[in-house]
């Protein structure tokens, strides 16, 4: 398997090497997208439920990469998970819900959360990968992330979305205001992050496929002790 774009000086490949595309093997730049724009492309944070004796996708992520893969017109999905080896089994499945490569910051300290770490991550893969769009399922962990990557990336933020739609590198987000009325919001500035409600958007089949990990490095930035 292949590396994203670039060099992998700040985290490592599963297999395959970096940097240049020349000499990869035949269709390799179609099935991972190598040779697509990034600019268009998204960023989800796969959010875990870890309360039982294995962690899982949430419903919530699981749904917002099925409406991204039913708005998708050929743009590079990237995902960002955090955890450890036993974040393995859940590969094919991410993969499945249409992550080509999956950057997972691969610390044991970070299986428990941390705010300030998760979104110091995450905006330092966003500055790597220049993606259009970081999306998230809608919850109170995914809004307090999503808030300081903005502020980390000095961009904006539209939290507690409805729906959103993509024309391009371009996105419209459809937020309902007090009263029930509608409003449909556009940020000016990238990447464009939001929080959205899944409740509405339509279920993920299980699926399984193939795609590329990366190993990202966790600097130790932003991570507290917390007080029992």
């Amino acid at each position: 398997m292949g590396c994203d774009s670039g060099s992998c000086d700040s985290g490592s490949c599963d297999s395959g090497s970096c940097g240049s595309n020349r000499g990869l093997p035949p269709g390799m730049l179609q099935t991972y997208k190598l040779s697509v724009d990034r600019s268009d492309g998204y960023i989800v944070w796969i959010e875990l439920d870890r309360s039982g004796p294995s962690p899982r996708i949430t419903e919530g992520t699981r749904r917002i990469l099925e409406k991204i893969r039913a708005e998708n017109d050929g743009s590079r999905v990237w995902g960002v998970v955090f955890g450890h080896t036993e974040l393995k089994p859940l590969y094919p499945e991410i993969y499945g819900l249409g992550v080509e490569t999956l950057y997972e910051v691969h610390s044991k300290d970070l299986i428990t959360y941390h705010p300030e770490a998760y979104a110091s991550c995450i905006a330092q893969v966003i500055v790597r990968t220049e993606p259009a769009a970081f999306i998230s399922a809608h919850s109170p962990r995914s809004v307090e992330i999503s808030a300081r990557v903005a502020a980390l990336l000095e961009t904006g933020f539209v939290p507690r979305c409805t729906d959103f739609k993509a024309d391009g590198r371009k996105m419209t987000f459809i937020h309902r205001t007090v009263g029930e009325r509608t409003a449909s919001l556009e940020v000016t500035s990238f990447p464009q992050i939001a929080t959205v409600y899944p409740e509405g958007l339509p279920e993920a089949p299980d699926r399984t496929a193939q795609g590329t990990v990366i190993y990202w490095q966790f600097d130790g930035t932003g991570l507290k002790t917390i007080l029992g």
